[in-house]
């Protein structure tokens, strides 16, 4: 993924299967559907009557949220447009198993090609908990509350990377100032 958004390649329907088949390659019970779109109907456990997308507006849609990706990546905040392609991705549910795995995947790619820290959504069980509570939400039509978990992530992120590099210097002057030879040697 990082070499990927390194490259600064363009979204391609490919780049996302190919992020899918990272993500299951190991677990999919079935590996003929790795990074294939899905061709049945699925919905969440006990909500049989709010099904996901049609498969056969997978790929269409998958079109779209390019088409999308393409025209906002500039224009939105670059967490905010993370988490926002993140919900659109997640709307669609394209493949049969790894969807949250490859949203995030993708969401950490958005974030990588525009030069911010990737954001683990934590696999704790409350975090895991208020990560589905606030998917469900957007699904419903609150996506604020989305945005600003994924805002609280960047953060977090953001101020233990700015520790890590305090720590870094901190040691690099003591390795300096804890030495036997001058600078000349």
């Amino acid at each position: 993924m990082m070499s990927l958004a390194s490259q600064k390649e363009p979204l391609t329907q490919t780049t996302i299967r190919d992020l899918n088949r990272i993500v299951t390659m190991q677990t999919a019970p079935d590996k003929s559907e790795v990074g294939v779109y899905r061709a049945v109907s699925v919905w969440l456990n006990g909500l049989e009557n709010h099904p996901y997308l049609d498969p056969m507006n997978i790929r269409p849609s998958i079109d779209r949220l390019i088409e999308w990706a393409n025209a906002n990546q500039e224009k939105l905040h670059p967490v905010v447009y993370a988490a926002d392609f993140h919900l659109r991705f997640v709307a669609i549910r394209p493949f049969i198993d790894g969807n949250g795995r490859t949203a995030r995947l993708l969401m950490n790619f958005a974030l990588a090609q525009s030069g911010h820290q990737v954001s683990n959504v934590q696999p704790v069980r409350q975090e895991r908990y208020t990560y589905m509570d606030r998917l469900e939400q957007a699904r419903s039509g609150d996506e604020h509350a989305f945005d600003q978990l994924i805002v609280g992530y960047a953060e977090a992120e953001l101020k233990r990377r700015i520790e890590t590099l305090k720590l870094s210097e901190k040691s690099i002057r003591k390795a300096e100032s804890e030495t036997r030879f001058d600078e000349k040697n």
